[in-house]
């Protein structure tokens, strides 16, 4: 049987790999064109694994707190970058998508009841974790752009 925690571990436990393979994919994908200009890849594949890498506490934290500082901090960084908007919620809905599939390709077939309820619980998670994520890192990101705005003189 794969529980919630085994598969928050398998994740953990490939993130370097993970990161990697994201990382490839955004630079193939045309719907990210331009976010490695802005973005170093360096920096990418760094935020991309402490994700993966640290899902488990990230998953446990209360709606907030460490994951509104993150994404709020993100989003704000993005928009100082010159990144457009779309261009973020893109990239941060990509890590989304690589962890489901890479969770899909590497999990054996659910047989038990309790298996699919875990699978259930872990997509539960992830979508409340991304939701939030989507959301302060826009919130981020619209601060970031005002305080950006108020400095430019109008003439």
């Amino acid at each position: 049987m794969l529980s919630t925690y085994r598969l928050v571990h398998l994740i953990e436990q490939d993130a370097a790999e993970m990161a990697s393979g994201l990382l490839d994919d955004i630079e193939r994908d045309p719907r990210a064109a331009g976010y490695l200009d802005k973005v170093p890849s360096a920096e990418l594949w760094k935020r991309v694994h402490e994700i993966y890498r640290h899902l488990g506490e990230w998953l446990e934290e209360p709606i907030g707190g460490a994951v509104e500082r993150r994404y709020r901090e993100i989003g704000g960084r993005r928009a100082a970058q010159g990144l457009e908007l779309s261009k973020l919620l893109y990239v941060i809905l990509a890590t989304k998508r690589y962890l489901h599939d890479y969770v899909l390709a590497h999990r054996p077939k659910q047989e038990q009841p309790a298996e699919v309820m875990a699978d259930l619980e872990m997509e539960t998670l992830l979508e409340e974790f991304y939701d939030q994520a989507v959301v302060f890192a826009t919130v981020g990101y619209e601060e970031r752009k005002a305080q950006l705005c108020q400095c430019v003189p109008k003439g």
